[in-house]
């Protein structure tokens, strides 16, 4: 669990490829739940290289917290505004102008 946000991550390895001058590819996954933002949960790959698995791991996670873990955390934000401001969410299916599905 992310602490203070309520996400749930789950990691995964999927694939791994050692390279033939050293170090290795390898392909990860990460599922995002969240239960008032993504109740199902959000799924995205990484693929990153390194010098070994971990590194490799690392660089692929790193990217994935600069860029759309900052997204995530930046919705729930919105969302907790629309709540603590009663700020009106289109009905059904919708999603609205800041990209949040009703």
């Amino acid at each position: 669990m992310l602490q203070d946000s309520g996400f749930i991550l789950l990691p995964q390895l999927v694939h791994l490829q050692p390279l033939d001058k050293g170090g290795v590819r390898i392909t990860t996954t990460i599922q995002t739940h969240h239960p008032t933002l993504e109740p199902d949960g959000v799924f995205e790959y990484q693929h990153s290289t390194g010098n070994s698995v971990q590194d490799s791991a690392r660089k692929g996670f790193d990217l994935w917290a600069q860029t759309d873990l900052v997204a995530l955390l930046d919705a729930l934000i919105l969302v907790r505004f629309q709540v603590e401001t009663n700020y009106p969410r289109p009905s059904g299916n919708a999603v609205d102008s800041f990209g949040v599905r009703s």
